[in-house]
């Protein structure tokens, strides 16, 4: 009875030794990591040269840049290039760290004060990288220019309780190895027998790792699954990726001189069968159960794994290597035990001990195997790891809320009112956006529009003026011009911006085409040339399909300024599933009205500034066959007229061309010129002038103004 309480009290301290080895590992690794100023500095500049936390910061330079300067908005892929590569220089080591390891005191050091983060005085970067494109530009950036990463209340705030979990952190990280010797010693010591005790702790030794090797997995997991898209998510799963890699290191050590414990702890013990386990897990693993309801577990487990291998593809080759590298350390570990087992020299003590046990009631099997039960920890682990996992991956997959929702749609109304579905076309005035596809999502310069076209059609846009050229995709998700285009395309980049600043752009075109090229020529929307931006052609097509499909009360005009072909303009729309809605309007016809395209489903008109497609390809109008257009060089408002530039007298459409040819002063140029004072008096020039309602009236930055009041008025309604 001694020897069972005293093998019981054994096994209790054991666990209780392992347990507080969790923690040691744990609480050194937030030591040293976390709490040490130095390591932390060193890790979060680490996390700074990261390709997507430098991209981001780059763009949140750029905002701040244009939030204190609009018109900035025109070079804000420059700005946000420049900054990304000097915020991810080396040479920034000597100023952020320092910056890092004030912001670390503030939160851990009583009286550190306001804790924070920022990147200072980037003024310069950002007026370097706006100086490389348009020099005029940079005299708006102010010097100061700064970024906060993060700022945090002062010691009455968070500071005031990170600083007592610092405290306590530092204390346990001396107090509880101590801990974990004291206890495993005094397991060691009431064990029966002490050689099975250290072969005890040595197992104990790896499940601790692998408890660690799944935190360690599940940083690596909730790093793939943060949205590297914005700086918290970049920020975030570069710092999980950071973090991780010391964690492994003691996931490793930890495992390692666990099995080498019981490698050398375990000399007398027999042998274990590392092929017969295997063989058995797998002979189990492939069993279907009988159970109905654990063979749909089953099943659902395995879809699971496969979910996992395709949306995490990098994660999971992660996992199998640490599985790989675990096995191999086993059958390692085994082999050393296999020598070990050979060199024993105290069988007959061994075996007299064993036999004294029995004789006291111990059971046989008890010394000949090690207990299965050990199992039932790392199983344990597992299913919990599996629901973290699942918690982790599910919510972010499942169909969100706007995409549940349906479009609805006003069975009444025609382009968003009844009173406009009995007008013929040609009398209704349709808000258009100039350059629809030159937007600021951070990737096109001189950006004239402030949403991709297809949400613009969400905001009450519906003409699309569109350039179209032929592209080349590249390795770093952007486009060169094709060499189809490419002498034309450079010829219209000086005469729309001058030579001048065609040479400061010429650089950006240079630096863009040393990129690999990935893909054939195709269409692309592009202005003047591709290396300031581009979107392919059919996809966006394929999208403005799906919103006609979606909104099938409306009519939308699509007037493209052509350097792709009718043939290969018509086999995009014809591809996107637009052909089929594409209207053809018969030569002196009288326009029908909006009910009659919506209820023949002909929704969609298209205009080619260059060429027609003739009779293969009809519903291709020749664009100045029926459209009657203003100029569009205007350097200041002063300057409008409404003198004839395109078309003919004739022609039934009248588009008012309505922006500012200036492009260092693009947007508070479209907020002075599409205010409602503005473009009213244009509008009411142009219907005395010209004779006749506007059918479009174009402009930049269509958000800005008072477009969509003036067509209201001129349509009457609203």
């Amino acid at each position: 009875m001694a020897v069972r309480r005293s093998e019981r009290w054994s096994k209790v301290l054991l666990v209780a030794g392992a347990v507080t080895m969790f923690f040691v590992a744990l609480v050194g690794f937030i030591n040293t990591s976390v709490v040490n100023g130095e390591h932390f500095a060193g890790i979060v500049n680490d996390i700074r040269t990261d390709d997507d936390v430098k991209a981001r910061i780059g763009e949140a330079v750029a905002v701040a840049a244009i939030d204190a300067k609009p018109d900035l908005i025109a070079v804000e892929p420059a700005i946000a290039a420049g900054a990304a590569a000097v915020v991810g220089s080396p040479l920034l080591d000597s100023v952020f760290e320092p910056a890092i390891q004030q912001f670390h005191g503030a939160l851990t050091q009583e009286g550190g004060g306001q804790a924070v983060l920022a990147l200072a005085d980037l003024g310069a970067t950002v007026t370097t990288a706006a100086e490389t494109f348009l020099p005029q530009a940079a005299d708006a950036i102010p010097d100061t220019l700064n970024l906060t990463l993060a700022e945090i209340g002062g010691q009455g705030g968070i500071a005031a309780q990170i600083i007592p979990i610092i405290s306590v952190i530092s204390t346990l990280a001396w107090v509880l190895p101590l801990l974990a010797l004291v206890l495993l010693g005094l397991g060691v010591w009431l064990a029966p027998r002490r050689r099975i005790a250290l072969v005890r702790i040595g197992w104990m030794l790896i499940v601790v790792g692998g408890f660690l090797g799944l935190i360690v997995l599940l940083m690596w997991l909730a790093g793939a699954v943060l949205d590297s898209a914005t700086l918290a998510g970049a920020f975030g799963s570069a710092a999980l990726q950071q973090f991780a890699e010391p964690l492994s290191v003691r996931f490793i050590a930890t495992v390692l001189v666990g099995g080498l414990l019981v490698a050398a702890a375990g000399a007398l013990l027999p042998q274990v069968d590392l092929e017969e386990h295997v063989q058995r897990a797998t002979r189990w693993l492939a069993r279907r159960p009988a159970s109905p309801a654990w063979a749909v577990v089953r099943a659902l487990a395995i879809i699971a794994a496969g979910v996992l291998i395709v949306l995490f593809p990098g994660v999971s080759t992660q996992l199998v290597a640490i599985v790989a590298g675990l096995a191999v350390l086993i059958v390692g570990i085994t082999e050393l035990d296999l020598v070990a087992e050979r060199s024993r020299a105290d069988d007959e003590a061994a075996a007299a001990a064993r036999a004294a046990l029995v004789a006291e009631g111990a059971e046989p099997g008890e010394l000949d195997r090690p207990s299965h039960a050990r199992w039932l920890i790392p199983v344990a682990a597992g299913l919990a790891g599996a629901v973290v996992l699942a918690a982790l991956i599910i919510p972010d997959h499942l169909p969100q809320d706007d995409q549940l929702q349906t479009v609805a749609v006003d069975t009444e109304a025609c382009n968003g009112h009844v009173e406009l579905c009995d007008k013929p076309f040609d009398q209704v005035v349709i808000p258009a956006s100039h350059n629809s596809m030159s937007i600021a999502d951070g990737t096109w310069f001189l950006a004239e529009q402030p949403k991709d076209m297809v949400e613009s059609l969400d905001d009450g846009i519906r003409g699309l003026l569109v350039d179209t050229w032929y592209g080349q995709a590249t390795d770093d998700g952007r486009a060169i011009t094709g060499e189809t285009s490419l002498a034309a395309a450079e010829q219209q980049l000086v005469e729309t911006y001058g030579r001048s600043v065609a040479d400061s752009v010429q650089r950006t075109i240079d630096r863009v085409r040393r990129a690999e090229v990935t893909g054939e020529e195709q269409p692309f929307f592009c202005h003047t040339v591709c290396e300031l931006g581009a979107t392919p052609m059919l996809p966006t097509m394929q999208r403005l399909n799906t919103w006609l499909d979606q909104h099938p009360r409306d009519v939308v005009v699509l007037f493209i300024q052509d350097a792709v072909t009718p043939a290969d303009t018509a086999a995009v729309l014809e591809e996107a599933g637009l052909a089929a809605k594409a209207y053809v309007h018969p030569t002196g016809a009288q326009w029908p009205t909006l009910r009659d395209m919506i209820d023949a489903n002909k929704r969609l008109v298209v205009l080619m500034e260059n060429e027609g497609g003739g009779s293969q390809y009809p519903y291709l109008h020749q664009g100045f066959d029926l459209v009657q257009d203003t100029e569009y060089t205007f350097k200041r408002a002063e300057d409008f007229t409404c003198t004839l530039k395109r078309g003919t007298p004739e022609s039934p459409l009248l588009s008012i061309n309505h922006w500012l040819a200036s492009f260092t002063a693009l947007v508070s140029n479209a907020e002075a010129v599409n205010a409602y004072d503005v473009l009213r008096a244009r509008v009411d020039e142009c219907l005395t002038e010209r004779g006749r309602t506007p059918s479009m009236i174009a402009v930049n930055w269509y958000d800005r103004g008072d477009l969509f009041r003036v067509v209201d008025e001129l349509n009457g309604v609203g």
